[in-house]
């Protein structure tokens, strides 16, 4: 059977195609309230039929949760693991769990060059705040479905957002949790599932999804090892100022104070547009040294250094 016939069989592509064809006229928020008013435990089910749907046609699942601070991507992240673990019949190790979550894209590529099968491996990390290029982020998530669909490898990725979506599966974390009044432990989150529409590649919300809340124990050790990232992270950004004061001395050394100022005919100077300056940054600190924010607070110091008034 090929690729293209298992597919068609896929329950929640079936589902979504049929759907998308009685609503063609339909626009986003006609969608979104749709979703919304769906039957949660329906979603589900469908999700599980998915993935069952998946494990035994030697697929895997790849997909992204999205949302703000505080709205629950990260726990529904680690929760959607365990369930991928017992679709796919990985029996729990708390260890070995933990062990496959990760906050460093390296630590999630140096897991990923194990030749293992039917892991789920996942990466929570802000792609905005920690120095990794989005864009280049979202091409390496676009081809791990491909890479790792025969040893059945599943991948999830939390984030802020992704602009381009080429993986399957989309959730957004809405902030919607459920409380146990006695104790105030979160029991469940909701969270939207969004899949692209075919016939125009637009990103539509689907339904709504209702998940329990991993158990207490792989919580809190979740909880321990994002501390420690945390601390390391504070430890980075401590030095990260004096980083780029370095950095942004060594683009005017290398290339002359000249080279950014431009005289005028009164025998004052002014500094070159801020494009001619980031350009000088590449060629000499190259593309991937900082994120957009980062490389803009280099030209910022640089102008600052200057600053011929």
């Amino acid at each position: 059977m090929s690729e293209t016939e298992i597919l068609n069989k896929s329950p929640l592509m079936t589902y979504i195609k049929e759907f998308d064809t009685q609503h063609i006229d339909w626009g986003y928020n006609q969608y979104w309230v749709n979703a919304n008013a769906q039957d949660r435990q329906v979603w589900n089910t469908l999700f599980k039929s998915e993935l069952n749907f998946r494990e035994k046609y030697g697929l895997n699942a790849i997909w992204s949760d999205e949302g703000g601070q505080g709205d629950g991507k990260s726990m529904a992240l680690v929760r959607k693991k365990q369930i991928i673990e017992e679709v796919f019949r990985v029996p729990f190790n708390l260890k070995r769990f933990i062990s496959e979550i990760h906050f460093f894209t390296d630590d999630l590529e140096a897991k990923l060059s194990e030749h293992n099968t039917r892991d789920c491996n996942v990466l929570d990390e802000q792609i905005r705040e920690y120095g990794l290029m989005a864009r280049f982020q979202e091409d390496r998530l676009a081809n791990y479905e491909d890479t790792y669909r025969k040893p059945q490898r599943s991948i999830g990725y939390a984030s802020p957002s992704l602009r381009r979506h080429e993986h399957f599966f989309i959730f957004e974390a809405m902030g919607d949790f459920f409380v146990d009044p006695s104790n105030y432990n979160v029991t469940s989150i909701e969270i939207l599932l969004k899949t692209k529409r075919k016939s125009d590649g637009m990103i539509m919300p689907r339904g709504v999804l209702k998940l329990k809340a991993p158990p207490v124990e792989l919580w809190e050790a979740y909880n321990k090892k994002k501390d420690k990232f945390i601390e390391k992270m504070r430890q980075r950004q401590g030095g990260m100022m004096e980083r780029i004061e370095k950095d942004a001395q060594k683009v005017i050394d290398e290339f002359g104070e000249g080279t950014f100022l431009r005289p005028l005919k009164d025998g004052g100077y002014l500094l070159i547009g801020k494009d001619s300056i980031k350009l000088h940054v590449y060629k000499s600190l190259g593309m991937r040294a900082y994120t957009v924010a980062g490389y803009d607070l280099i030209i910022e110091e640089i102008r600052r250094k200057l600053n011929p008034n």
